[in-house]
């Protein structure tokens, strides 16, 4: 998992994709996590600005999920978010959230990605039309999306 979380400061915080990119290679398929290990190869495919690929890859790690996000990776769902949202690929991330039926499956996940697609006012307003426990539960998600901001 040091490998995993270099790759992380890496690409996302050094801006050494190339040198990520090598340390990701080096890493075995998760036997454990493989959530995980595919949401690096989407990450790298946005970088390339391959979606398709990315696609492939996100769909993947969200099969190997079982309808909630893991504790022990979720972080890495965080920080996916977090990068997904900052290289401009938010909306595209929803659809394919949308598509596999994962806006409901992962409600307060989903609905906290699409606010950071809103302006702050709108957000706010959005978030209110919710159920409380769908509000406060992705109240705390958007934090810690944003506790991975550059």
């Amino acid at each position: 998992m040091v490998k995993h979380n270099l790759v992380f400061l890496l690409r996302n915080k050094l801006d050494r994709t190339a040198k990520a990119k090598e340390v990701f290679d080096s890493i075995k398929e998760y036997e454990n996590n493989k959530d995980a290990y595919y949401l690096h190869k989407s990450l790298f495919a946005l970088y390339d600005k391959k979606e398709q690929e990315a696609k492939i890859a996100i769909i993947k790690a969200l099969e190997q999920i079982e309808n909630r996000l893991p504790v022990e990776t979720q972080d890495d769902w965080w920080r996916y978010a977090e990068v997904v949202i900052g290289l401009g690929y938010a909306n595209w991330f929803l659809e394919i959230l949308k598509n596999k039926s994962y806006d409901k499956i992962l409600t307060p996940y989903y609905e906290a990605i699409k606010t950071f697609t809103l302006i702050k006012e709108q957000a706010e307003t959005y978030l209110s039309t919710k159920a409380l426990e769908i509000r406060e539960a992705t109240h705390l998600i958007i934090d810690k999306i944003k506790e991975y901001r550059h």
